[in-house]
This record gives C-alpha cells, sequence and structure tokens, in this order.
C-alpha cells in the first residue's frame, strides 16, 4: 500500500463516523472552547472576530433552523462564504436547541465561574445561537482531532451536515 493509499484509507475512514461520534466531537469541542473562553456567539461577534484574526479559528458552526428566516439564511450564507474563503471548516447543525441547552448546561455547571460573563450574557438571548466561531485551542482534544480530520476527509462536500442523533 502507497502512502496516497494509506492517507485515503484514512480519510474514508473519518468519513465514516456515524452521526453520534460526529455530534459528540462537535459538542465537546464547543463546550470545551466555551469553558476556556475560545467559544464566539452571535452573528454580529463571529463577523468581527473572522475580520480580525480568522487565522486563529478553528471551526465555524452554523445551526440550520426549521424556521424560515431570510435575514438569517443570507447571513449564513456570508458567514459560510467567508470561513471558506479563508479555509475554516463549516459545520452546520441541524437544530440550535440542541447547542442553546448544552450551553445552558455548561452555564449551570460553571455557575460562579464570572470569567464568562460576557458570553454568559448573550448566550441568555436565543437570537445569539445563529453562528458559533470556536478559536484555535493550545492544546487539541482527542474529540478536537477527531473533528478536525472528519472535517479534512469532507473538504471536498461542498457542506458538511451534522444530524443530532435522538
Amino acid at each position: 500500500m502507497t502512502l496516497p493509499d494509506i492517507a485515503n484509507k484514512l480519510a474514508m475512514d473519518n468519513s465514516m463516523l456515524s452521526a453520534g461520534e460526529i455530534w459528540t466531537a462537535v459538542r465537546h469541542a464547543m463546550m470545551r472552547a466555551y469553558t476556556d473562553g475560545r467559544l464566539t456567539c452571535g452573528v454580529v461577534d463571529c463577523a468581527s472576530q473572522l475580520q480580525m484574526e480568522p487565522e486563529n479559528v478553528m471551526l465555524c458552526i452554523l445551526p440550520e433552523s426549521a424556521v424560515s428566516n431570510v435575514s438569517i439564511r443570507i447571513q449564513h450564507t456570508l458567514m459560510e462564504a467567508y470561513c471558506r474563503e479563508n479555509g475554516i471548516p463549516v459545520v452546520k447543525v441541524e437544530t440550535k436547541t440542541a447547542i442553546s441547552e448544552m450551553l445552558k448546561e455548561v452555564k449551570a455547571a460553571g455557575k460562579g465561574n464570572n470569567a464568562h460573563a460576557r458570553l454568559e450574557r448573550k448566550t441568555s438571548n436565543p437570537r445569539d445561537f445563529n453562528c458559533f466561531l470556536v478559536k484555535i485551542p493550545d492544546a487539541v482534544s482527542s474529540e478536537e482531532k477527531k473533528l478536525q480530520k472528519y472535517c479534512e476527509s469532507c473538504a471536498n462536500n461542498n457542506e458538511i451536515y451534522v444530524e443530532i442523533p435522538s
């Protein structure tokens, strides 16, 4: 087996992760970024982050909503285009409700920690769950590596869509 064959096999193995494994990796990356202060929420803050330092962004997460809000679709399209232009993987998640519930769990577990007061203030408003950026960590966890490899293996696809298992 040649090196390209091995690389192709690894890419195929990574792209065959189950929906549960992918969601677990996305969830882990977001929770870890939140607790480390590396998670940016809301379209305006995400756009500012991308304008100032796109090289420090590991991942863009765009929750897909069942509501057909034209302005949110336009914002998502612009965010996605800018991220792709800068080589930032874009992951679309099927619902923002699961993400908001997950962040509420993290906030409840971290009560008394005032390090993320600004983010807590912003995430209390459901409108701020329309876009997320995860900055690159100092040390990458195994779940984050798995997510990065999955995104790299799907780089030729137009989009990466994560279904949240029930």
